[in-house]
């Protein structure tokens, strides 16, 4: 008699369907593995890249990068020698340039359709924030959500680190140049607030207004970033014998404003000194300011306090004076000024 088969028909249709699964999963890995190998080739990258150019041109911004490479596993992105130029000043000095930069991003957020830089790191960076003689700036607009076009993009970024960076602001309309070639700066996110803490440290630096100029020592500032504003919270300069002391806001970005709170105090004979003034004075000054308006308009009031100030022969001067200042009419108007002086003999 022969022996049975201990295999019903069915239990062998079942390995067929597993094994026929099995071999259509280990293929489909194998697919998912080529194409992430194949994204991963310069074709492809060069691809990506065209896209992403495409994508920000679309949105007013001009971006170009020699150096570009990612891992789709880890959604993250290596960028070399970066340039973001403002095609409304398309001879003019890109807004942003890196040397280096990785960016990690998270995986869940992004399935969300959300943009959160879990880490990043730059160096070589520079920013150059350029206004042309006739006031036209290249500040990169706001860069909307390509699935939503009247939509800007969501994104956060939890942490970036910039150890070295050369920050500047050049307005020709108003004869304003400021230089820090030794900066750092990094950035925390907040997801609930949507807004970024930012920290500036800067050593060494240049200061120019119309034919006056000054060195900064120091500059050290502790900022509230929006994404059409900026709250300063803190900001301390030192430069040319003087401590400075400011807060206050500045936005939006499209057409920005200025409210400023200023606290200092200076030596005067070197405050002379820089603002050109033909004058001989001498003593410890304290002063209270506030710069409002537009940033091609800006009104500047003063409160000036001091004593034992010396003014050219008057000694012992009690100064309690007053004045507003606006930029671009080279107007200096006094309110108050201080009285009973005595002769130096």
């Amino acid at each position: 008699m022969a022996e049975l088969s201990t295999s019903t028909p069915t239990a062998s249709a079942g390995r067929k369907v597993w094994r026929r699964l099995g071999i259509a999963v280990a293929v489909l890995v194998l697919l998912v593995v080529l194409v992430i190998g194949g994204l991963q080739t310069p074709p492809a990258r060069r691809f990506i890249v065209g896209k992403v150019t495409t994508l920000l041109a679309a949105q007013d911004i001009t971006f170009s990068t020699d150096g570009f490479r990612y891992n789709l596993l880890a959604l993250s992105t290596e960028l070399r020698n970066v340039r973001i130029v403002s095609p409304r000043l398309p001879d003019g000095p890109p807004f942003l340039e890196i040397a280096h930069a990785r960016i990690d991003l998270s995986s869940w957020q992004v399935l969300r359709g959300r943009y959160v830089v879990q880490a990043a790191n730059a160096s070589g960076v520079r920013v150059h924030y350029f206004v042309n003689e006739q006031g036209i700036d290249n500040l990169p607009r706001p860069v909307s959500d390509p699935d939503q076009p009247s939509q800007p993009v969501d994104y956060l970024i939890a942490n970036l680190q910039v150890p070295d960076a050369v920050i500047r602001y050049e307005n020709r309309a108003q004869q304003i140049d400021l230089t820090l070639p030794r900066a750092s700066l990094t950035m925390n996110g907040n997801a609930i607030s949507e807004r970024h803490a930012v920290t500036i440290e800067a050593n060494g630096g240049e200061a120019r207004l119309g034919d006056r100029s000054a060195h900064l020592d120091r500059l050290g500032a502790v900022l509230d970033l929006g994404k059409d504003d900026v709250k300063i919270e803190r900001a301390e300069i030192e430069a040319e014998g003087a401590l400075i002391n400011a807060s206050g806001t500045f936005g939006p970005f499209e057409q920005p404003v200025v409210d400023i709170a200023l606290q200092a105090t200076a030596d005067a004979s070197r405050l002379v000194e820089v603002a050109k003034l033909d004058e001989k004075i001498s003593g410890q000054l304290s002063i209270e300011a506030g710069v409002k308006g537009a940033v091609d308009a800006l009104t500047i009031d003063a409160q000036l306090r001091g004593s034992d100030v010396q003014v050219r022969e008057l000694i012992e001067i009690d100064v309690d004076a007053a004045a507003t200042y606006q930029v671009g009419q080279d107007q200096l108007r006094l309110s108050r000024l201080p009285e009973q002086p005595t002769l130096d003999r």
